[in-house]
């Protein structure tokens, strides 16, 4: 089945046609050790807290500061995937070929970017005439989120997190926070739709 892959690379590219049973043997970088680092409004705090505790470090996060600083023009992290014109952007990427289905499988774990009742994950199932599952599983505030979302099959039944079946290691892929001026290139480029399948 055709998916697109757009990769996080500098400089920015467009989305890449593959073949998902090529998945397996794509480019493959280690999932980040540092995915973003803080940036401190120093001057403020320190001038909030130098009289009261003149010794103490205490200074308040602002912001991020992406790691693109070890991002270059080699594939191997992804920016986002895209099947059937569904757009998936996450932390982590899985990718399976199954009898008369392809299971994609996205999730959110990163403690520096969401708390334990936060993480998410979400597995779907892509049939060749277009249908679709969803599975999702999540914390505590995400199945409390969807406890009474209905699709139009239903209601939503979200699992918990700790339900959660990582993929095997050789079919995952890892995204990586990008810098704002990177992130506008790559969203520059077109993104693919349902007619780039049925053209």
């Amino acid at each position: 089945m055709k998916i697109y892959i757009q990769w996080s690379v500098d400089p920015a590219f467009p989305w890449e046609a593959v073949d998902s049973s090529e998945w397996k043997n794509l480019p493959k970088k280690i999932a980040p050790p540092t995915r973003r680092r803080p940036i401190f409004n120093l001057e403020r705090e320190e001038k909030k807290y130098k009289e009261k505790i003149p010794k103490l470090k205490f200074y308040e996060v602002t912001g991020f500061k992406a790691d693109n600083d070890i991002i270059d023009n080699a594939k191997g992290w992804i920016n986002g995937l895209n099947v059937y014109g569904v757009g998936m952007i996450s932390d982590h990427y899985a990718l399976e070929e199954h009898f008369n289905y392809l299971s994609t499988t996205v999730w959110y774990n990163d403690p520096l970017d969401f708390e334990f009742d936060m993480f998410r994950a979400q597995e779907r199932h892509f049939y060749p005439d277009g249908l679709q599952t969803v599975q999702i599983w999540g914390g505590p505030r995400i199945v409390t989120m969807y406890k009474n979302c209905v699709d139009d099959k239903g209601p939503i039944v979200v699992q918990p997190w700790e339900a959660f079946v990582y993929p095997a290691e050789e079919i995952t892929r890892h995204g990586i926070w990008v810098s704002d001026t990177l992130i506008k290139q790559l969203n520059a480029f077109p993104k693919p739709s349902i007619r780039d399948w049925f053209k």
